[in-house]
């Protein structure tokens, strides 16, 4: 075949099929370790690491000024369904026996741990996550009226969510950061922009959020904060439209429960 010519669609899956599984891995431990060509005894020096991490940083980096779309992720998200089960994991369903924890205890006794003095560092306002909206660990991806797709985090948000549009009512799903004290912050669920009231969904009630929640209504008595249960959401789910604005608005607590 000559330099730059394409290859046929058929010479392609023909190429395919050629590389069975006993195929790939014979290529895959022949070019793996000290058989990779592209492999550095001793690993890069210091001097090599720096230039590398300095060419890459900033606008050197390829990515630079990238930003995925709310889509793309949702996208991504989509594709790695399924790719990454549990079951793969060699701890799977495995414990370690008492006698490996020894072992590891008495192994890591007289070393230094990687987070010693680094207290106060990434703590408060110095962390790179202060006051930024928690990990999405749990929930979905919720399509508003407008199209944009977000992520909420229970499937009560969601009920939630859907009322607020089924009502027409304008709102925004975390969009604030309240300081509660010197080093933590507290992002209300949902703002009912018509109502200027926040929302916070909840199905139960840990003393970290009970901490923040009180925090909140001490710090900034000016705001509205009602506490929306599950029985709040299924008076919400009653409602057909939003000329009756005083029943959403006296919808959930401004207490909590003992």
């Amino acid at each position: 075949m000559r330099k730059g010519q394409k290859r046929s669609k058929e010479a392609l899956e023909k190429q395919s099929k050629s590389w069975t599984p006993e195929r790939r891995k014979a290529q895959s431990d022949k070019f793996s370790g000290d058989g990779n060509p592209m492999r550095i005894k001793g690993g890069h020096s210091p001097e090599t690491k720096a230039k590398i991490s300095e060419k890459m940083s900033g606008e050197g980096n390829p990515r630079f000024g990238c930003h995925l779309s709310d889509e793309q992720k949702h996208q991504i998200s989509e594709n790695n369904i399924g790719k990454h089960p549990p079951e793969l994991c060699p701890w799977y369903g495995k414990e370690r026996s008492d006698e490996v924890k020894q072992k590891i205890s008495i192994k890591s006794k007289g070393h230094v741990a990687w987070n010693k003095g680094l207290k106060g560092i990434s703590s408060g306002k110095n962390n790179g996550m202060y006051g930024k909206p928690c990990a999405k660990i749990k929930g979905d991806h919720y399509t508003k009226t407008d199209g944009s797709i977000i992520w909420l985090r229970s499937s009560y948000e969601i009920r939630v969510a859907k009322m607020l549009d089924k009502l027409a009512l304008n709102w925004i799903y975390e969009p604030h950061s309240f300081s509660i004290d010197d080093s933590r912050t507290y992002r209300p669920d949902f703002y009912l922009i018509d109502l200027d009231i926040w929302w916070e969904v909840k199905g139960w009630l840990d003393e970290y959020a009970r901490y923040k929640i009180t925090k909140f209504w001490e710090r900034y008595p000016e705001k509205t904060l009602r506490i929306i249960w599950k029985e709040d959401i299924e008076q919400l789910e009653t409602l057909l439209k939003n000329d009756d604005l005083y029943s959403i608005i006296m919808i959930g607590q401004e207490t909590l429960p003992c």
